[in-house]
């Protein structure tokens, strides 16, 4: 897979994720009120900041995965301190 493929598959994946999980709150509706997901700006920045570290800490994870398992032409998959 080539770098912007992988880019892109990133970016539906985010915006599906994101569409399934705001898609119940602006549906569900008590007393005519909606549901609010965040309050203020700093909320919505704590959202936007987890949401990035989530996905930053699964690519180092994929990453290491492979670079553990010798996936990679330059990796031999061998420990060593550097």
């Amino acid at each position: 897979m080539t770098l912007l493929r992988r880019v892109l598959l990133l970016m539906v994946a985010m915006v599906a994720v994101m569409a399934l999980a705001v898609g119940p709150v602006y549906a569900a509706a008590t007393d005519h009120q909606r549901t609010q997901l965040v309050e203020n700006q700093r909320d919505a920045l704590g959202l936007v900041l987890i949401a990035f570290f989530v996905v930053a800490g699964g690519a180092a994870f994929a990453n290491s995965r492979r670079q553990m398992k010798g996936e990679r032409p330059q990796a031999s998959g061998k420990f060593r301190w550097r």
